[in-house]
């Protein structure tokens, strides 16, 4: 009798818990078949400024880190051009995100912005978060954008 109770509880609850991860939307990252190329040189030069030669060869190492970092460099980053004052003070600057010093103590700011050697790593992002963001490049008329790794 007790055995029938349990059992019956054990498989009431195991049920519930199946349609709750039912209900839960499960985010899965579709890359695209560029990720699958090597690193590039201008994408090792941004690596080499903003992580250490150790933290490089873990990337190298790690299949799912290489492939995160391609993805990010080559399809979630890009700039708009902002013609509007007013709407590109609805933008936090990009000097508000502070430098990324875990590995590189003393990043090189950017005296000029450049589209095709901004390094958005050396930035203090969230990159693999679900959310996308936007920030102004300071003193542009360029937002930066960082696509969710989660977006089709």
């Amino acid at each position: 009798m007790k055995f029938t109770i349990l059992a019956t509880v054990l498989l009431s609850l195991s049920l519930v818990g199946a349609q709750n991860l039912k209900n839960k939307e499960q985010k899965f990252v579709q890359y695209p078949e560029n990720i699958d190329l090597d690193f590039t040189k201008k994408e090792r030069v941004f690596l080499s400024e903003a992580f250490s030669q150790e933290y490089i060869s873990v990337i190298d190492k790690d299949v799912n880190a290489s492939r995160r970092f391609k993805h990010l460099l080559r399809n979630r980053v890009c700039f708009i051009y902002v013609p509007y004052e007013e709407k590109l003070k609805s933008y936090p600057k990009l000097s508000s995100i502070g430098f990324f010093t875990d590995f590189n103590k003393n990043p090189k700011k950017d005296l000029i912005f450049d589209r095709e050697t901004f390094n958005v790593l050396k930035y203090n992002f969230t990159f693999f978060s679900k959310e996308s963001y936007k920030v102004r490049i300071d003193n542009t008329n360029y937002v930066l954008v960082v696509e969710s790794q989660f977006k089709k």
